[in-house]
């Protein structure tokens, strides 16, 4: 980052939301790229499943009220990730063997 940009994003705040678990589920940026710009919101936020995790993601990029997620994952009871669905970089299963490692994915 140049000094220019440095300065330009220089108290800059984020607001991050949090649900009564303490979990976060939004966070929200502001970006401009000129000093004289109207500021951008960018809101990225995130859906837990009861156990905590998080089970869907959406970043600022396909901010819609109907938006598909950006990133889904599905957790086994144990808390293992077993697969990952991402816009980015395609879907992933992971499946352990009886000692945790993976085995397959």
């Amino acid at each position: 980052m140049n000094v220019q940009s440095a300065a330009l994003h220089h108290h800059t705040p984020r607001l991050n939301v949090v649900d009564p678990r303490g979990l976060g589920i939004r966070a929200i940026d502001f970006w401009r790229n000129q000093a004289t710009d109207t500021p951008a919101v960018l809101i990225n936020r995130v859906a837990h499943d009861a156990a905590g995790h998080p089970v869907n993601c959406w970043d600022a990029r396909l901010w819609e009220s109907q938006a598909a997620v950006n990133l889904a994952t599905v957790f086994s009871l144990s808390g293992q990730a077993l697969l990952s669905d991402s816009v980015d970089a395609g879907w992933r299963l992971m499946l352990a063997g009886d000692s945790g490692a993976v085995v397959a994915g």
